[in-house]
Protein backbone atom coordinates (compact mmCIF):
# COMPACT_ATOMS: atom_id res chain seq x y z
CA UNK A 1 0.00 0.00 0.00
CA UNK A 2 1.34 3.47 -1.33
CA UNK A 3 1.46 5.77 1.92
CA UNK A 4 2.49 8.87 0.91
CA UNK A 5 5.29 9.75 -2.22
CA UNK A 6 7.87 8.17 -0.66
CA UNK A 7 6.88 5.22 1.67
CA UNK A 8 4.78 2.25 0.86
CA UNK A 9 3.45 0.17 3.40
CA UNK A 10 3.97 -3.93 3.56
CA UNK A 11 0.40 -5.68 4.41
CA UNK A 12 1.20 -9.95 4.36
CA UNK A 13 1.34 -12.67 6.26
CA UNK A 14 4.85 -12.87 6.23
CA UNK A 15 4.90 -9.02 7.39
CA UNK A 16 2.02 -9.64 10.27
CA UNK A 17 3.81 -13.28 11.16
CA UNK A 18 7.36 -11.48 11.78
CA UNK A 19 5.41 -8.39 14.00
CA UNK A 20 4.40 -11.46 15.93
CA UNK A 21 7.18 -12.70 16.14
CA UNK A 22 8.89 -9.36 17.86
CA UNK A 23 5.71 -9.72 20.24
CA UNK A 24 5.56 -13.18 21.08
CA UNK A 25 9.37 -12.98 21.93
CA UNK A 26 8.82 -9.98 24.76
CA UNK A 27 5.99 -11.99 26.28
CA UNK A 28 6.46 -15.68 25.23
CA UNK A 29 3.85 -16.91 27.94
CA UNK A 30 1.24 -14.86 27.31
CA UNK A 31 1.34 -15.41 23.28
CA UNK A 32 1.91 -19.52 23.95
CA UNK A 33 -1.80 -19.67 26.12
CA UNK A 34 -3.38 -16.61 23.07
CA UNK A 35 -1.90 -19.73 20.79
CA UNK A 36 -3.95 -22.15 22.02
CA UNK A 37 -7.12 -20.43 20.88
CA UNK A 38 -5.88 -19.71 17.22
CA UNK A 39 -8.38 -21.49 14.84
CA UNK A 40 -7.24 -24.59 13.39
CA UNK A 41 -6.89 -23.03 9.99
CA UNK A 42 -4.29 -20.50 10.99
CA UNK A 43 -1.15 -19.96 8.58
CA UNK A 44 1.54 -22.22 9.78
CA UNK A 45 3.77 -18.70 9.54
CA UNK A 46 1.96 -17.47 12.90
CA UNK A 47 2.90 -21.27 14.21
CA UNK A 48 6.27 -20.87 13.93
CA UNK A 49 6.29 -17.48 15.46
CA UNK A 50 5.02 -18.50 18.34
CA UNK A 51 6.89 -21.36 18.48
CA UNK A 52 10.48 -19.21 18.19
CA UNK A 53 9.05 -17.36 20.99
CA UNK A 54 8.61 -20.67 23.25
CA UNK A 55 12.23 -21.61 22.19
CA UNK A 56 13.90 -18.70 24.03
CA UNK A 57 15.20 -18.99 27.57
CA UNK A 58 16.75 -16.15 27.87
CA UNK A 59 15.25 -12.61 27.40
CA UNK A 60 16.28 -10.62 24.33
CA UNK A 61 18.15 -7.00 25.07
CA UNK A 62 16.01 -4.72 26.12
CA UNK A 63 14.91 -1.99 29.07
CA UNK A 64 16.20 -3.36 32.32
CA UNK A 65 12.28 -3.43 33.73
CA UNK A 66 11.43 -5.44 30.86
CA UNK A 67 14.02 -8.04 31.05
CA UNK A 68 13.05 -8.12 35.29
CA UNK A 69 9.85 -9.07 34.06
CA UNK A 70 10.38 -11.65 31.42
CA UNK A 71 10.26 -15.64 32.30
CA UNK A 72 10.23 -18.65 29.57
CA UNK A 73 7.76 -20.48 28.54
CA UNK A 74 7.23 -23.47 31.46
CA UNK A 75 7.59 -26.43 30.56
CA UNK A 76 3.86 -27.94 30.54
CA UNK A 77 2.76 -24.59 28.87
CA UNK A 78 5.19 -25.48 25.77
CA UNK A 79 4.23 -29.50 25.78
CA UNK A 80 0.23 -27.76 25.82
CA UNK A 81 1.47 -25.20 22.62
CA UNK A 82 2.87 -28.50 20.94
CA UNK A 83 0.16 -30.56 21.29
CA UNK A 84 -2.14 -27.96 19.71
CA UNK A 85 -0.07 -28.07 16.75
CA UNK A 86 1.21 -31.70 15.50
CA UNK A 87 1.31 -31.01 11.76
CA UNK A 88 4.98 -30.17 11.21
CA UNK A 89 4.84 -30.49 7.31
CA UNK A 90 5.54 -26.89 6.78
CA UNK A 91 9.29 -25.95 6.58
CA UNK A 92 8.79 -23.64 9.02
CA UNK A 93 6.89 -24.93 11.25
CA UNK A 94 9.46 -27.82 11.68
CA UNK A 95 12.44 -25.75 11.55
CA UNK A 96 11.06 -23.85 14.79
CA UNK A 97 9.89 -27.09 16.10
CA UNK A 98 13.88 -28.40 15.69
CA UNK A 99 15.25 -25.61 17.09
CA UNK A 100 12.91 -25.02 20.35
CA UNK A 101 13.80 -28.99 21.14
CA UNK A 102 17.72 -28.41 20.49
CA UNK A 103 17.87 -24.88 22.66
CA UNK A 104 15.67 -26.60 25.60
CA UNK A 105 17.31 -29.69 25.40
CA UNK A 106 17.70 -30.45 28.58
CA UNK A 107 13.88 -30.76 29.44
CA UNK A 108 11.82 -33.63 29.75
CA UNK A 109 10.04 -33.32 27.16
CA UNK A 110 7.22 -36.46 26.22
CA UNK A 111 7.39 -39.60 24.07
CA UNK A 112 5.09 -38.24 21.19
CA UNK A 113 7.48 -34.67 20.97
CA UNK A 114 10.25 -36.72 20.94
CA UNK A 115 8.53 -38.80 18.13
CA UNK A 116 7.95 -36.02 16.10
CA UNK A 117 11.44 -35.34 16.05
CA UNK A 118 12.26 -38.78 14.81
CA UNK A 119 10.28 -38.32 12.34
CA UNK A 120 11.32 -34.83 10.93
CA UNK A 121 14.85 -36.87 11.37
CA UNK A 122 13.80 -39.89 9.41
CA UNK A 123 11.09 -38.36 6.79
CA UNK A 124 10.44 -34.67 5.93
CA UNK A 125 10.83 -33.19 2.26
CA UNK A 126 13.20 -30.34 3.43
CA UNK A 127 16.07 -30.82 2.04
CA UNK A 128 15.05 -31.59 -1.76
CA UNK A 129 17.50 -33.91 -3.48
CA UNK A 130 20.57 -32.24 -4.86
CA UNK A 131 18.90 -28.81 -3.65
CA UNK A 132 20.98 -26.22 -1.74
CA UNK A 133 19.14 -24.08 0.89
CA UNK A 134 22.25 -21.38 1.11
CA UNK A 135 23.86 -21.23 -2.26
CA UNK A 136 27.28 -22.07 -2.26
CA UNK A 137 29.92 -18.98 -1.65
CA UNK A 138 27.38 -16.27 -2.56
CA UNK A 139 27.93 -17.81 -6.29
CA UNK A 140 24.54 -18.43 -6.63
CA UNK A 141 24.93 -21.97 -7.12
CA UNK A 142 22.18 -23.96 -5.30
CA UNK A 143 23.65 -27.95 -6.67
CA UNK A 144 24.45 -29.67 -3.26
CA UNK A 145 26.80 -31.31 -5.92
CA UNK A 146 29.03 -28.64 -6.12
CA UNK A 147 28.93 -27.49 -2.96
CA UNK A 148 32.22 -27.16 -0.64
CA UNK A 149 32.48 -28.45 2.83
CA UNK A 150 31.65 -25.02 4.61
CA UNK A 151 28.74 -24.22 2.46
CA UNK A 152 27.16 -28.03 3.49
CA UNK A 153 27.59 -27.41 7.12
CA UNK A 154 25.89 -23.54 6.47
CA UNK A 155 23.24 -25.50 4.37
CA UNK A 156 22.58 -28.15 7.57
CA UNK A 157 21.61 -25.46 9.76
CA UNK A 158 18.89 -24.52 7.57
CA UNK A 159 17.65 -27.78 6.57
CA UNK A 160 14.62 -29.63 8.66
CA UNK A 161 15.92 -32.54 8.56
CA UNK A 162 19.78 -31.62 9.02
CA UNK A 163 18.10 -29.55 12.09
CA UNK A 164 16.46 -32.44 13.39
CA UNK A 165 19.56 -33.98 13.42
CA UNK A 166 21.07 -31.75 15.46
CA UNK A 167 18.44 -31.32 17.77
CA UNK A 168 18.62 -34.81 18.43
CA UNK A 169 22.07 -34.37 18.65
CA UNK A 170 21.70 -31.60 21.64
CA UNK A 171 18.81 -33.90 23.49
CA UNK A 172 21.91 -37.04 23.39
CA UNK A 173 24.42 -34.83 24.56
CA UNK A 174 21.88 -34.42 28.17
CA UNK A 175 20.28 -37.13 27.94
CA UNK A 176 22.11 -40.27 26.92
CA UNK A 177 19.52 -42.46 27.72
CA UNK A 178 17.57 -41.78 24.85
CA UNK A 179 20.22 -43.45 22.39
CA UNK A 180 17.91 -46.25 21.46
CA UNK A 181 15.12 -44.39 21.13
CA UNK A 182 17.09 -42.00 18.26
CA UNK A 183 18.91 -45.26 16.79
CA UNK A 184 17.01 -45.38 13.98
CA UNK A 185 16.94 -41.64 13.19
CA UNK A 186 20.48 -42.00 13.56
CA UNK A 187 20.99 -44.96 10.84
CA UNK A 188 18.28 -42.38 8.68
CA UNK A 189 20.37 -39.62 8.90
CA UNK A 190 23.78 -41.10 7.94
CA UNK A 191 22.30 -43.45 5.44
CA UNK A 192 20.82 -39.84 4.09
CA UNK A 193 21.02 -38.74 0.15
CA UNK A 194 21.64 -35.30 0.46
CA UNK A 195 25.11 -34.35 2.10
CA UNK A 196 23.94 -32.05 4.19
CA UNK A 197 22.07 -34.12 5.90
CA UNK A 198 25.15 -36.55 6.30
CA UNK A 199 27.16 -33.58 7.54
CA UNK A 200 24.49 -32.76 10.10
CA UNK A 201 24.81 -36.44 11.04
CA UNK A 202 28.46 -36.13 11.86
CA UNK A 203 27.73 -33.33 14.79
CA UNK A 204 24.66 -35.46 15.67
CA UNK A 205 27.29 -38.28 16.44
CA UNK A 206 29.85 -36.35 18.61
CA UNK A 207 28.12 -37.14 21.69
CA UNK A 208 27.18 -40.89 20.46
CA UNK A 209 31.23 -41.42 20.88
CA UNK A 210 31.05 -40.91 24.61
CA UNK A 211 28.07 -42.85 24.67
CA UNK A 212 28.75 -46.10 21.91
CA UNK A 213 32.21 -45.88 20.40
CA UNK A 214 31.94 -47.96 18.16
CA UNK A 215 28.44 -47.26 17.02
CA UNK A 216 29.51 -44.15 16.63
CA UNK A 217 32.45 -44.83 13.99
CA UNK A 218 30.58 -47.31 12.00
CA UNK A 219 27.58 -44.30 11.18
CA UNK A 220 30.31 -42.26 10.56
CA UNK A 221 32.21 -44.19 8.09
CA UNK A 222 28.31 -44.25 6.34
CA UNK A 223 27.67 -41.03 6.79
CA UNK A 224 31.58 -40.40 4.54
CA UNK A 225 32.14 -43.13 2.76
CA UNK A 226 30.87 -41.78 -0.60
CA UNK A 227 31.38 -38.57 -0.14
CA UNK A 228 35.21 -37.07 1.17
CA UNK A 229 32.93 -33.64 1.84
CA UNK A 230 31.40 -35.01 4.50
CA UNK A 231 35.26 -36.36 6.13
CA UNK A 232 36.58 -32.72 5.01
CA UNK A 233 33.93 -30.74 7.64
CA UNK A 234 34.77 -29.35 10.40
CA UNK A 235 33.66 -32.32 12.98
CA UNK A 236 35.13 -35.18 11.23
CA UNK A 237 38.32 -35.11 13.23
CA UNK A 238 36.80 -35.62 16.21
CA UNK A 239 36.41 -39.77 14.52
CA UNK A 240 39.78 -39.43 12.77
CA UNK A 241 41.48 -38.16 16.45
CA UNK A 242 38.99 -41.44 18.50
CA UNK A 243 38.95 -43.82 15.46
CA UNK A 244 42.19 -44.15 13.87
CA UNK A 245 44.81 -46.26 16.08
CA UNK A 246 42.04 -48.94 16.27
CA UNK A 247 40.04 -48.08 13.00
CA UNK A 248 42.84 -47.47 10.56
CA UNK A 249 41.78 -49.78 7.91
CA UNK A 250 38.37 -48.48 7.41
CA UNK A 251 39.49 -44.64 8.33
CA UNK A 252 42.64 -44.52 5.77
CA UNK A 253 40.25 -45.19 2.67
CA UNK A 254 38.45 -41.66 3.59
CA UNK A 255 41.59 -39.94 4.16
CA UNK A 256 43.22 -40.83 0.45
CA UNK A 257 39.56 -39.99 -1.02
CA UNK A 258 40.32 -36.39 0.70
CA UNK A 259 43.76 -36.09 -0.53
CA UNK A 260 42.45 -36.78 -4.26
CA UNK A 261 39.50 -34.61 -4.37
CA UNK A 262 39.38 -31.85 -6.81
CA UNK A 263 38.08 -29.49 -4.39
CA UNK A 264 40.58 -28.01 -2.60
CA UNK A 265 39.48 -26.96 1.04
CA UNK A 266 38.83 -31.18 0.89
CA UNK A 267 42.30 -31.96 -0.39
CA UNK A 268 44.04 -29.43 2.42
CA UNK A 269 41.62 -31.31 5.19
CA UNK A 270 42.69 -34.47 3.60
CA UNK A 271 46.43 -33.35 4.23
CA UNK A 272 46.03 -32.05 7.60
CA UNK A 273 44.20 -35.64 8.36
CA UNK A 274 47.65 -37.07 6.86
CA UNK A 275 50.17 -35.26 8.81
CA UNK A 276 48.33 -35.18 12.44
CA UNK A 277 48.11 -39.05 11.65
CA UNK A 278 52.11 -39.30 11.21
CA UNK A 279 52.92 -36.72 13.42
CA UNK A 280 50.79 -38.28 16.46
CA UNK A 281 50.79 -42.13 15.41
CA UNK A 282 53.61 -42.37 12.46
CA UNK A 283 51.35 -43.39 9.93
CA UNK A 284 51.12 -42.03 6.46
CA UNK A 285 55.06 -42.01 6.12
CA UNK A 286 54.32 -42.28 2.12
CA UNK A 287 51.39 -40.26 1.82
CA UNK A 288 53.19 -37.15 4.11
CA UNK A 289 56.14 -36.65 1.87
CA UNK A 290 53.40 -36.54 -1.04
CA UNK A 291 51.78 -33.89 1.10
CA UNK A 292 54.90 -32.10 1.99
CA UNK A 293 56.00 -31.80 -1.78
CA UNK A 294 52.93 -31.70 -3.20
CA UNK A 295 50.20 -29.26 -4.37
CA UNK A 296 49.70 -25.90 -2.40
CA UNK A 297 46.70 -26.73 -0.58
CA UNK A 298 47.93 -29.71 0.69
CA UNK A 299 51.53 -28.21 2.27
CA UNK A 300 49.37 -25.32 3.40
CA UNK A 301 47.69 -28.76 5.44
CA UNK A 302 50.68 -29.64 6.35
CA UNK A 303 51.83 -26.25 7.23
CA UNK A 304 48.46 -26.22 9.66
CA UNK A 305 49.47 -29.04 11.66
CA UNK A 306 53.09 -28.78 11.99
CA UNK A 307 52.48 -24.96 13.15
CA UNK A 308 49.99 -25.96 15.83
CA UNK A 309 52.62 -29.03 17.48
CA UNK A 310 55.79 -27.51 17.30
CA UNK A 311 55.33 -25.95 20.46
CA UNK A 312 54.16 -29.43 21.92
CA UNK A 313 57.13 -31.61 23.56
CA UNK A 314 55.63 -34.51 22.49
CA UNK A 315 55.72 -33.78 18.98
CA UNK A 316 58.55 -30.41 18.40
CA UNK A 317 61.30 -33.06 17.42
CA UNK A 318 59.46 -34.27 14.29
CA UNK A 319 57.51 -30.80 13.39
CA UNK A 320 59.86 -28.70 13.99
CA UNK A 321 62.63 -29.55 10.49
CA UNK A 322 58.99 -29.71 8.57
CA UNK A 323 58.33 -26.75 9.94
CA UNK A 324 61.30 -24.81 8.84
CA UNK A 325 61.16 -25.69 5.17
CA UNK A 326 57.38 -25.00 5.14
CA UNK A 327 58.49 -21.37 6.22
CA UNK A 328 60.73 -21.54 3.03
CA UNK A 329 58.43 -22.43 1.16
CA UNK A 330 58.04 -20.50 -2.57
CA UNK A 331 54.13 -20.45 -2.08
CA UNK A 332 53.75 -17.26 0.04
CA UNK A 333 50.05 -19.27 1.53
CA UNK A 334 52.01 -21.75 2.81
CA UNK A 335 55.00 -19.67 4.27
CA UNK A 336 51.70 -17.43 6.07
CA UNK A 337 50.55 -21.07 7.03
CA UNK A 338 53.61 -22.01 8.63
CA UNK A 339 54.10 -18.90 10.55
CA UNK A 340 50.70 -19.11 11.75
Amino acid sequence: MQVDDEYVAESSIRQFSGTLQSAAKRNPQRFARLSLRFPSDVHPWYISSVLDAVRMTAPQEGPDDVRAAWAPVTPDLAEQVLDRYTDASDREVAMSLCRLLSDRASEAWSENVLDRLAELAMSHADPEPNCLVVGDDGSGNFDARQSSPANLFADALNCVRSVAGLAIGALLQLLPELLDRFRPSIESLTDDSHPAVRTAAVTCLLPVLRLDRELALQRFFKAAETDPRVAATRHATYFFNTGMRTHAEQLSPLVHAMLQSPVSDVSRMGAREVAARWLFHGLFEKEFAECLNGEDVQRIGVANVMAQFVTESDYHDKALPRLRQLLHDPSAEVRAAAYR
